[in-house]
């Protein structure tokens, strides 16, 4: 499981380049990347061996984990001090 917060400096890189070397590592099931600039999440999970599942979440919603029998809840995922 790997969170990745984006932030705007890095964006680009992080979505590309840092993206495939999270998805190349074997162990890693699912990963995150939230943009607290526009409280977007986007999730990919591991179908398969070289297949991930994709999906962005613009509206409010929970991070569910099941790996981690875990879900983090939207408001605290974008709350602001």
């Amino acid at each position: 499981m790997i969170i990745e917060v984006l932030s705007p400096s890095t964006r680009r890189h992080d979505e590309g380049i840092t993206l495939n070397e999270y998805r190349a590592l074997a162990g890693v099931d699912t990963i995150a990347l939230i943009d607290p600039d526009a409280d977007r999440i986007r999730v990919l999970q591991r179908t398969g061996p070289e297949a991930w599942a994709d999906r962005t979440f613009t509206e409010p919603a929970d991070l569910a984990l099941p790996s981690l029998n875990v879900t983090i809840l939207h408001a605290e995922i974008f709350a602001r001090d």
